[in-house]
């Protein structure tokens, strides 16, 4: 249940940032082994020349992390720090837009 309120919070988070970051994406899971949520953006490029992108990225990440603690996100650049399973799910301009038409029908 906890991992369900933490990704909602996630969402909920950087949700909005695909609006102004159309080119932002995200790749996540939950690791099987502790079911703890895996989160890898991409483009690096792309992110590292939008500084405000970083900073609110760097803002998401440390209100989770102060939240959630031990059970925050990990966070990292195209699967940086740890791979992501080929069936990992995605988010980006696209899909929240498919979303918000969706929602509206």
């Amino acid at each position: 249940m906890k991992n369900i309120v933490i990704f909602r919070d996630l969402v909920t988070e950087i949700k909005p940032l695909f609006h102004e970051f159309d080119k932002l994406e995200i790749e996540y899971c939950h690791r099987k082994l502790d079911g703890r949520l895996l989160i890898s953006y991409s483009s690096r490029k792309y992110i590292q020349e939008n500084i405000m992108l970083v900073s609110k990225l760097l803002e998401i990440e440390i209100k989770l992390r102060n939240q959630y603690e031990d059970d925050a996100p990990l966070f990292c650049y195209e699967e940086e720090l740890f791979k992501l399973p080929k069936n990992a799910k995605k988010l980006n301009y696209e899909i929240i837009q498919a979303e918000n038409m969706e929602s509206k029908v």
